[in-house]
């Protein structure tokens, strides 16, 4: 999935504004303080998601326009959509302007919980400072894996069983691997 094109109707100080072509894979939006980085990540999110439950809007439209916006999707396999957010509706259309009634959480993350999108695909200076972003086990495997085309729960399940091995080999009493073979070897050397 590609973010191609973004148009901010009215989202805290962004009024009539759009980010068109964005490039393929890693987009990074640098500026001064208070330019409007956040709040763009924050509108993103909020497209893809809706505000965070219990939150109202924390980003109302300061300079204008109806609190919202929408997003250009496009899909590997060229399929294209239109995302279109306002205060209470969330509409997804295909290319041709036709309601779908889908979600982008099912349809194109995977299912993927904001926590772990928030996580891995839009990570901001305060996820980066709180050094908070590897805490739970599905984002460090999703993380990880972001890109290489691996299964998550797989490359948790495999680095579970390469502890487990590495802790049997490794056991400082009984019948741990290296102590039964030290043990073997000094036997043979004493002899």
């Amino acid at each position: 999935m590609k973010i191609k094109n973004i148009h901010l109707d009215g989202y805290g100080i962004y009024h009539n504004q759009a980010l068109q072509n964005l490039s393929k894979g890693l987009n990074i939006f640098t500026g001064k303080n208070e330019s409007g980085k956040s709040t763009l990540m924050q509108f993103i999110r909020m497209m893809f998601f809706g505000n965070k439950r219990g939150q109202r809007n924390t980003y109302p439209p300061l300079r204008g326009g109806n609190y919202g916006g929408s997003m250009d999707i496009a899909l590997e396999d060229g399929k294209q959509y239109v995302l279109k957010r306002t205060v209470r509706n969330l509409t997804v259309m295909d290319e041709m302007g036709a309601p779908l009634g889908i979600s982008p959480q099912l349809a194109w993350l995977g299912g993927l919980e904001r926590e772990t999108y928030e996580s891995i695909f839009s990570i901001g200076l305060a996820d980066l400072q709180g050094l908070k972003l590897l805490d739970s086990e599905d984002v460090k495997g999703r993380f990880f894996t972001a890109g290489v085309g691996i299964n998550a729960s797989a490359l948790n399940e495999t680095l579970a069983a390469l502890d487990a091995k590495m802790t049997a080999l490794l056991k400082k009493k009984g019948d741990g691997v290296i102590n039964r073979l030290l043990a073997e070897k000094s036997d043979t050397d004493d002899q």
